[in-house]
């Protein structure tokens, strides 16, 4: 898919982080030998291996008990306890997260190394090939990749300069008389379609922080857009993240302000 032309884009985007998921049905075949096996496929390009206790599942529910539902994560009592693994590259700026019901993708600034977010088009092209790849390993055991949720997140750490207020940064803050010296807040938004159907949740996330090199105070803003894909296939799941992309950069771009916008250098 191509980038719309009218999306905002920037010189020096404050992003830190970008992860790219998918959520799926364990397959049937899955055994503890499993773990080895999905890592054989990547290990060329992801050699460092750890392991980090699981994630639960997490789904997007609509029209529940309160006005647009919420966001439900399910813990299954007396299930297998299987662990999430971690596969990194070498300069550890790409990050492979699997599981029996995951696979996730994270690029990961590193300051030391001063790498360049090499923007979200090349890194989808990556995370579509894991993903690809993946899905031919499950089919080869007897089984199918059956997704069920999918979901891209945007980490920013904004840095601040000495005295500059934080009002002069966000636009949704624009009006408070409050002379703010931290933000610590999350709050979510419920997306439609254009038939009004709720199709996904946007989630916001907003921590003071120090910033790592600089030791500077910032602010860490995380927008994540999370939900089921129109189908259950790879292509589907690709077509969500794209969309998703979009829906983000296109709030970021309303919660900050145009001051912001050009210490960035934004394009368009």
């Amino acid at each position: 898919m191509k980038r719309p032309k009218d999306l905002p884009e920037f010189d020096k985007p404050p992003l830190d982080e970008l992860v790219l998921g998918v959520q799926f049905t364990p397959p049937f075949t899955y055994n503890d030998t499993y773990a080895q096996r999905v890592w054989d496929l990547f290990k060329a390009d992801f050699p460092v291996y750890a392991e980090q206790p699981r994630l639960l599942p997490s789904f997007e529910t609509f029209g529940g008990s309160g006005a647009e539902g919420l966001s439900l994560q399910i813990n299954l009592q007396g299930q297998v306890n299987r662990n999430r693994y971690w596969f990194s590259s070498k300069d550890e700026t790409h990050l492979i997260q699997f599981q029996d019901d995951r696979l996730h993708l994270n690029w990961r600034r590193r300051p030391a190394r001063e790498n360049q977010y090499p923007r979200f088009d090349r890194i989808q092209t990556i995370f579509q090939g894991l993903l690809e790849k993946l899905s031919s390993f499950f089919e080869g055991e007897g089984s199918r990749l059956i997704i069920q949720q999918s979901e891209v997140s945007y980490i920013n750490v904004i840095l601040f300069d000495d005295g500059v207020p934080l009002r002069d940064w966000f636009t949704f803050i624009n009006q408070s008389p409050l002379k703010l010296e931290s933000l610590n807040a999350i709050f979510t938004e419920v997306v439609r379609s254009e038939t009004n159907q709720p199709i996904a949740r946007m989630s916001y996330e907003l921590n003071s922080v120090v910033s790592v090199p600089e030791r500077k105070p910032a602010v860490r803003l995380a927008i994540t857009y999370r939900g089921k894909p129109a189908g259950e296939t790879t292509i589907s799941a690709r077509d969500f993240l794209f969309t998703g992309r979009e829906r983000i950069v296109r709030r970021f771009c309303e919660l900050t302000s145009a001051k912001a916008h050009e210490r960035w250098g934004r394009k368009n």
